[in-house]
């Protein structure tokens, strides 16, 4: 009960603000501006310091950082009016004309960069690299300072009366489910009609509310989320780096496949110019007796075989030019030319495979980050073990008003607390030792599942390498086979010529040419690609712009 020695202002004496509530509004205004979003907060740093710790252990490893992995590309400017003439699409290479149809040029370099801008593929995993930091940037936010503020006016015409209003507040998040928040509010009131009136009012407010329960693991409960959205981050930078390195990879394959199919066809069409010149010699002797009719039939059907052989090419070499222009974002009536430029192939040693799967297992991000998920299901066991504990559970709240001042009547502080202790027991035990038996179970079928693969990432590593050895066998074999092929041809030239071999053997000596030139450019691209995937599986490839990792 307030009693008589609450001093009062005089009745239409204003309304009064004290140097201590201007003190106290500066103080509350400087507390805004720190809370409020700065600019280096819209930028999202690299230094976490709760990864960096974790990092020095060498228990958590960040892949390269986001800004140097991508560049955004500038989206286009946008018409202005709809009587803009539209533009001539433009390339960031040079687009030549030959014989009036366009036609691009491309390298290997100029291929990959070109893909990586415009293949739908792989924009999607840059979106969904910057998708998992938005969400990382947002949980990180909900832990600072939040500002919010309100402005309020109303008239009221039947009474002749306005008010305006102005709050202001400022939250902070705490451990153990608590908040602090800071609020000020300012009021004004006039009322026309008579008597003529006016009030205004100025509070300020501190609170604090906290949500305790008494067990272990309330800070670690608290912190989980905004751990485990820095992991989710690291484990993004991780899988996009293995994404790009098999995109490249296959890439990589379909430029060389291209090329392959090119050369393939050129082949061809030189297959097709040596049945035409041999039908047309074996109908030449053949009228002048020195060829059998079964000579004559035998070259026209490897005269057929050669025309059905071009179709084939051509379509397939056709399809491959079309997923090319898709993949590119270069329109379908464009030409693509692509440098056959030639692909090194380093010959490799003895392999020690206990020292490759040690690498691997080491290094691999896949591998890493199956690690560290394990670390996290390990963690959210131990956390839902301690939700099961039946704890006492206390409510805390605290008020207290800094400044609360009215033009009307008294100045007053009145702290306001309360607290509050719960106690609750779920007699139905029954019901929690299931629980805890699912969560047992589903912990050990977890670790049982990590170690099996584990063990299938060892064998995983073990296939690669029998692969990488199995092409670099099959290349040795491709060329011995050409070799083998084009001395047979020669003698069978020779042959042809003195007359001791027929139509049918000479067309089978070209034929296996053809087929050991085919073969040996897909055994060279296939043991590249095994290195690169090789590579790859070990974490020591590192891409460049240049084009070095290539060589």
């Amino acid at each position: 009960m307030r009693g008589d020695t609450t001093p009062r202002r005089a009745a239409g004496g204003g309304c009064h603000v004290s140097c201590r509530t201007l003190s106290v509004v500066a103080l509350l205004l400087m507390l805004v501006s720190a809370g409020c979003v700065s600019e280096e907060d819209r930028v999202y740093p690299t230094k976490l310091s709760s990864i960096e710790a974790r990092e020095a252990l060498g228990e958590l490893t960040r892949s390269t950082n986001f800004a140097e992995v991508i560049s955004r590309q500038p989206l286009p400017p946008r018409r202005k009016s709809e009587e803009t003439a539209p533009r001539e699409r433009t390339f960031p290479f040079v687009v030549e004309v030959v014989n009036g149809r366009k036609k691009v040029r491309l390298d290997i370099v100029k291929f990959l960069e070109l893909a990586q801008a415009n293949d739908i593929t792989f924009l999607a995993y840059k979106e969904s690299l910057a998708s998992a930091e938005e969400s990382l940037r947002a949980t990180l936010r909900s832990y600072r300072p939040v500002f919010g503020g309100t402005v309020s006016a109303s008239y009221n015409f039947k009474n002749d009366s306005e008010s305006q209003g102005i709050n202001f507040s400022l939250s902070q998040k705490l451990p153990w489910n608590g908040s602090l928040k800071l609020a000020t509010s300012a009021d004004r009131s006039h009322y026309s009609s008579p008597p003529d009136r006016e009030s205004m009012s100025l509070s300020t407010m501190l609170s604090l509310s906290l949500d305790i329960y008494l067990r272990p693991g309330g800070y670690a409960e608290w912190r989980e989320s905004i751990i485990q959205a820095e992991r989710n981050w690291v484990y993004s930078q991780r899988q996009f780096r293995r994404n790009r390195e098999n995109y490249l990879i296959n890439m990589v394959q379909l430029y060389y496949d291209t090329i392959n199919a090119r050369k393939s066809l050129e082949s061809q069409n030189e297959r097709l110019k040596k049945a035409q010149d041999a039908y047309d010699l074996v109908r030449f002797e053949y009228n002048r007796g020195r060829r059998t009719l079964t000579d004559v039939n035998v070259a026209e059907e490897n005269l057929i075989d050669a025309r059905q052989a071009i179709i084939d090419a051509k379509e397939n070499y056709a399809e491959l030019l079309d997923d090319l222009k898709l993949k590119l974002g270069i329109p379908q009536e464009y030409d693509i030319e692509l440098v056959d430029e030639p692909l090194s192939v380093k010959p490799i040693g003895e392999i020690d495979m206990d020292e490759v799967i040690r690498k691997a297992l080491a290094n691999n991000p896949d591998y890493q980050t199956q690690r560290d998920r394990y670390e996290d299901r390990r963690r959210n066991f131990l956390l839902s073990l301690y939700r099961l504990r039946n704890v006492p559970h206390v409510n805390l709240s605290y008020s207290f008003p800094l400044v609360d001042e009215s033009s009307e009547g008294y100045e007053e502080h009145n702290t306001d607390w309360s607290a509050s202790i719960l106690w609750s027991y779920n007699l139905d035990q029954e019901s929690r030792k299931k629980q805890y038996r699912s969560l047992l179970q589903s912990w050990t079928i977890y670790v049982r599942d990590f170690k099996r693969q584990q063990e299938s990432n060892v064998k995983e590593i073990r296939r690669r390498v029998r692969q990488l050895l199995n092409a670099r066998r099959t290349l040795e074999n491709a060329m011995r086979s050409y070799e083998a092929a084009v001395r047979k041809k020669e003698g069978a030239e020779l042959e042809f010529d003195l007359g001791k071999i027929d139509s049918r053997e000479m067309n089978d000596a070209i034929n296996r040419v053809q087929s050991a030139t085919d073969a040996l450019n897909r055994a060279r691209v296939s043991y590249k690609l095994a290195y690169l995937r090789f590579l790859s599986m070990l974490g020591e490839l590192k891409i460049d712009e240049e084009g070095e990792w290539l060589k």
